[in-house]
């Protein structure tokens, strides 16, 4: 079985905020289960106008008791692709796991686009699939998509945390 999420939001800011905002998000006090972010590759295509980026970010999150006894370590990679294309206005990011794919496969695709009703706004979708093949497939899959809720809002209020910070409208806080 596999579990599908949808989440769809609207920022009150403009698409070129937000996009430059994405690439400063890390660290904020709202993700403090981010560890690290690193970029592994970024590449400008001046005749596309397209830029293509990927980071690679460790991850913990306290995970179920029941989970305890199969995982000792509850940190993940999560490698991340993005696409800015400037003619379309549109950032479309896919975010997977690479490790404990044994276990349970969260992929997430993101897109980032001005609203049409108002061009000021930023509309965001984002689709979650979370998959396990585990014999508690149904268990492993509806932690995976409640946490993946969890962490979308703690994700916006950092991205929304950097919006002002940008704006000069938030103090900067350490992310401890």
């Amino acid at each position: 079985m596999v579990r599908f999420t949808t989440i769809t939001q609207i920022l009150q800011h403009s698409w070129e905020d937000v996009t430059a905002a994405f690439w400063q998000k890390y660290p904020n006090p709202f993700s403090k289960h981010v560890l690290s972010c690193d970029v592994v590759h970024r590449h400008c295509d001046a005749d596309t106008q397209t830029l293509r980026g990927q980071r690679l970010m460790t991850k913990t999150n306290r995970k179920p008791k029941w989970m305890e006894k199969w995982i000792d370590n509850s940190n993940v990679f999560v490698l991340e692709d993005a696409v800015v294309d400037l003619r379309k206005k549109t950032m479309t990011t896919f975010t997977r796991n690479v490790t404990l794919t044994t276990y349970m496969c969260v992929e997430e695709r993101t897109t980032y686009r001005p609203s049409e009703e108002d061009p000021s706004c930023t509309v965001v979708t984002t689709e979650a699939r979370v998959v396990s093949n585990l014999f508690i497939a149904p268990m492993v899959e509806r932690f995976g998509a409640e946490r993946f809720k969890y962490n979308n809002k703690k994700a916006t209020e950092g991205l929304l945390h950097v919006l002002n910070l940008l704006a000069g409208k938030a103090e900067p806080q350490p992310a401890t």
